[in-house]
């Protein structure tokens, strides 16, 4: 019977993620038991949240920083246009019926 690739993901980020993490933090813990108790108290949150800023860096700050720099290009992604996408969203664009129907939708009366 084949396994499906998609079953063996979601087992992976199920078990595997946590699996990582339990890891790092015994090693963490491991490492900090030869040090001095000051220096403990100093790198103690610092290993803790390690694992959360790394996890906020890869799919939050990452995805912003990467979506502001396709939105200074133009339509094919290779030439820079600065800010005009961001002009034309916010100026010309309001003029075509879409956008108003739009905002039809969303508003609450």
């Amino acid at each position: 019977m084949p396994v499906n690739p998609s079953a063996l993901v979601v087992l992976l980020g199920f078990v595997g993620v946590p699996a990582l993490l339990g890891g790092y933090l015994v090693a963490a813990e491991r490492l900090l038991r030869g040090l001095p108790a000051k220096r403990q108290r100093t790198l103690r949150p610092w290993l803790w949240l390690a694992p959360a800023l790394l996890f906020l860096t890869v799919f939050l700050a990452y995805p912003v920083a990467y979506t502001f720099g396709l939105s200074v290009l133009g339509p094919e992604s290779c030439r820079f246009v600065g800010l005009d996408n961001y002009r034309f969203v916010l100026t010309g664009w309001w003029g075509s019926p879409a956008p108003r129907s739009r905002a039809g939708w969303c508003s609450p009366s």
